[in-house]
């Protein structure tokens, strides 16, 4: 019977002994996930390429849903095919000038990313429209996200925005709660 002996009398080096311990993993690990972060830093969009991209795609939404209103699905489709879709000089003056009358588009950067928030009176703390990260630009917008008219919030002068309708009575009265404890007795019945 012969037995292998080159493979039982093969010594591993250093390298290969520290990949295989658990520091060596955790250390591998560690500088894979730096050289991602690095590569995520040097590579966030500039602000005036973010905010060109992210304004005409708000063209875009704005034009998709000025016949038809679209729904949640052709929002997706419009926004993952803006990713890839190259920033062009066709912007409609008409288009974001009523944008910008009642909406404010904002670059925020991050560490790592960055991301535009409209902000407007419906929504006053922002919604997310679009995240730069590793020099890609998703864009996430939604026509309900923006305002492009101002509606009367209420329809006569001093009209309350909540009409309260409830009375200051006493509501412990056994008649305000009609026959609610006896409602098996007498099979039912109200007197």
């Amino acid at each position: 019977m012969e037995t292998n002996n080159g493979l039982y009398n093969q010594k591993q080096t250093m390298m290969q002994l520290f990949a295989k311990s658990c520091l060596g993993r955790i250390v591998i690990a560690a500088v894979s996930i730096t050289i991602i972060l690095f590569l995520a830093f040097i590579s966030i969009p500039s602000d005036t390429e973010f905010e060109q991209k992210i304004s005409e795609d708000i063209q875009m939404c704005i034009k998709d849903n000025s016949t038809v209103r679209s729904d949640v699905i052709d929002d997706a489709v419009r926004n993952m095919t803006a990713i890839f879709t190259a920033t062009g000089k066709n912007q409609d003056s008409t288009i974001m000038a009523d944008f910008n009358k009642y909406n404010k588009l904002v670059i925020h950067r991050h560490t790592f990313y960055s991301t535009a928030r409209v902000y407007n009176n419906k929504k006053i703390e922002g919604t997310r429209s679009g995240i730069g990260i590793f020099g890609m630009i998703i864009p996430t917008i939604t026509y309900s996200d923006l305002v492009l008219n101002a509606e009367p919030v209420r329809k006569d002068y001093n009209q309350p925005l909540i009409n309260n309708n409830y009375s200051n009575e006493n509501l412990t009265n056994e008649d305000d709660y009609g026959n609610t404890f006896d409602t098996y007795e007498n099979d039912g019945i109200a007197e």
